[in-house]
């Protein structure tokens, strides 16, 4: 390596020999750490949303206290999450319970069910919350798996979606921070770019939708 750099830059030959062995061992260890920074795995996409932050809207309502959103079935299922806080060591099945009315939603049938994309997106990002937090109430391994694999569909079908806003939308951070109402969260999405998914981008899209609806039925989320 040293004879390769003299080449490039013979005045190096002409150095004293502490300084050439200085900037030798300089230039190895630039070369090591630019190698380290080329072989580190790249982030993929969003992992989703983060854990509740002490203080946050999300840490609130993650405690039983989630506010009305303006539709009717994830209302239900607020109404019912809400309770949950009363019970301080609530059984899986109540949890699944409670969790079931979003997930009758006809979306989770068929992606065509929602004909507005913002409002598809209002519910996966709903759906995503809730199954992070009562994710960690489940006691049987096999349903919090469960669990973590539907909230991967539903971070996958957010970011399907979110390509029809540009590619500045950030749909974690809208997620997180427009989410109180069906309201807020449509009134804050910027202007779409592409009117729906098309072609093979919808029926990949409904595909993992279909993964999806065939897990919540297998785990009690979906009754139909």
């Amino acid at each position: 390596m040293i004879e390769a750099l003299q080449k490039l830059a013979p005045w190096l030959v002409d150095l004293p020999p502490i300084p050439k062995a200085i900037l030798s061992v300089l230039i190895v260890v630039l070369a090591a750490f630019c190698l380290a920074v080329l072989w580190q795995p790249s982030k993929k996409g969003d992992a989703g949303l983060s854990p509740p932050t002490p203080g946050s809207p999300f840490s609130i309502w993650a405690e039983g206290r989630w506010p009305k959103t303006g539709d009717y079935e994830i209302d239900q299922t607020i109404d019912r999450v809400n309770r949950l806080k009363a019970a301080t060591n609530p059984s899986d099945s109540e949890v699944i319970s409670a969790l079931q009315p979003i997930f009758q939603k006809p979306i989770f049938a068929h992606l065509a069910e929602e004909p507005n994309p913002g409002m598809a997106l209002f519910i996966f990002c709903k759906a995503e919350q809730l199954l992070t937090v009562y994710a960690g109430k489940i006691s049987a391994p096999s349903l919090r798996g469960a669990f973590g694999t539907a909230r991967q569909n539903l971070i996958s079908l957010q970011d399907r979606l979110a390509v029809l806003y540009g590619p500045g939308f950030r749909r974690d951070y809208h997620c997180s921070n427009y989410s109180s109402t069906v309201h807020d969260y449509l009134s804050h999405l910027p202007d779409r770019i592409q009117d729906r998914l098309v072609d093979q981008d919808f029926y990949s899209a409904n595909d993992r939708l279909q993964n999806l609806r065939s897990l919540l039925k297998q785990v009690g989320l979906r009754l139909t």
